[in-house]
């Protein structure tokens, strides 16, 4: 990485302010690019473009927000504003669109998902909240499920779900992180953090 790159990483970790904000992968990311950026040079192939030194894809930044329906599942993705990621050949992270998945394999690989959802009940409907992820299995069944739920007691709360997810993805397989409530609408706050990052098998 360049020393511009990694000064983006560095000033982007100084804005999380708010607390249990800063995940271990965070800064192993950027004291991985500082060791790779001080290593002796080496007349080494240019990583290609979109590739992490090291071999590596990732993401941190925010959800998009939404405001759920009761009783139907709303899909979460990436937003592409106020972000920092990078990707290429290993994983492609759709961002701004609820139809798509969290992250889409282009080759075998690690995935690791962290960080939290920040959600507010909008009504006094007491109900548990779900927050999903899955992939799906070669029949189109859900498979490798982990999910967080929370029960709000019919008053209007904020609240923040952690994730912490780790899969082997296939090429071409996708992960997918929803959100569900039995009762009574909530908005996912933009003020909620994922970090995502695929590393090659």
């Amino acid at each position: 990485m360049t020393p511009s790159q990694i000064q983006v990483l560095i000033d982007n970790l100084r804005q999380q302010t708010a607390a249990n904000s800063i995940t271990p992968i965070m800064l192993a990311n950027i004291l991985t690019a500082l060791n790779e950026n001080s290593a002796p040079s080496q007349a080494e192939p240019e990583t290609p473009a979109g590739m992490l030194s090291g071999g590596m894809n990732w993401f941190f930044g925010h959800i998009c927000q939404a405001t759920t329906t009761a009783g139907m599942e709303c899909p979460l993705t990436t937003d592409d504003n106020e972000c920092s990621m990078q990707t290429g050949n290993i994983v492609d992270i759709p961002t701004n669109d609820t139809d798509e998945p969290l992250v889409r394999a282009l080759q075998t690989c690690f995935v690791e998902v962290s960080g939290f959802i920040t959600l507010k009940v909008n009504d006094s409907y007491t109900a548990d909240r779900i927050i999903e992820m899955y992939k799906f299995d070669t029949e189109g069944e859900r498979t490798e499920l982990a999910f967080n739920a929370v029960h709000f007691t019919g008053n209007t709360q904020i609240f923040s779900v952690p994730i912490n997810y780790k899969c082997l993805m296939t090429t071409g397989e996708t992960l997918h992180l929803t959100h569900f409530s039995s009762s009574g609408s909530s908005i996912i706050s933009y003020n909620s953090m994922i970090y995502l990052t695929a590393t090659p098998v």
